[in-house]
């Protein structure tokens, strides 16, 4: 994983970077559990100081590709929709055009430059072109494991309730509930982080649920994709 400070070579066609550690370790396991390839997954730190959290360190992060050995056919960004999903792909943009380059109209959609990699921008979670969803990755980590875990689901439903979380924002609440789901399930170390929680062996949140199908369909068909925009 990337960490400013350090300006690993690009040696992969495609760029995904997210916005913290546990995102970039789940999309190293998704596609290393779909056998998809074709991706250097980055991520962005908070843990330099000055450096913005969230998505908020984007504009540097493509600002700094010009200094990198290696030079990928398009960078896709991936950020949280969170409880406004068109006001932060939006700060995305925002972002992007004070990095100097052209930014996309819209999510999953292609922005060729005039020199560089094509940008793409997926929000999580995934949702159609002209369509949003409020949400995060977490969304999408909770429907796997309530499925596989549907007894701490509901236990962690009732503890929702209880501590009157039940009217959070859908981002908050998805959070607070994947953290009580884990906590009370892994009893070798309750404060495990997410990213961690990810990985395979430990079968926290098996990654093979349908709920992630949409978003490695999209990775798997990337390149694909991208040939369909004259991107080559």
């Amino acid at each position: 994983m990337l960490q400013y400070g350090t300006a690993p070579d690009i040696t992969q066609p495609f760029l995904l970077v997210c916005e913290g550690f546990g995102d970039g370790e789940f999309f190293r396991h998704l596609c290393a559990e779909r056998q998809i390839t074709g991706f250097q997954i980055e991520n962005l730190t908070s843990h330099q100081k000055g450096q913005p959290s969230g998505n908020g360190g984007f504009r540097r992060y493509l600002q700094g590709l010009s200094g990198r050995k290696g030079s990928p056919k398009a960078v896709l960004i991936v950020s949280d929709s969170d409880e406004e999903p068109d006001k932060n792909f939006d700060e995305i943009k925002r972002q992007i055009k004070k990095a100097n380059l052209l930014a996309p109209d819209n999510p999953l959609e292609v922005k060729r430059q005039s020199a560089g990699p094509a940008l793409v921008v997926m929000m999580l979670p995934p949702h159609e072109v002209g369509q949003s969803a409020k949400g995060s990755l977490e969304t999408l980590l909770l429907a796997s494991i309530s499925h596989s875990l549907p007894t701490v689901a509901s236990c962690a439903e009732i503890y929702r309730t209880c501590v009157g979380a039940a009217d959070w924002p859908t981002t908050k609440a998805d959070k607070m509930k994947l953290r009580a789901m884990i906590a009370g399930h892994w009893k070798a170390d309750p404060n495990i982080s997410l990213g961690y929680a990810l990985s395979p062996p430990n079968g926290i949140i098996p990654l093979g649920h349908g709920c992630f199908d949409a978003t490695a369909d999209f990775l798997r068909n990337f390149e694909q994709w991208l040939d369909s925009y004259g991107v080559r």
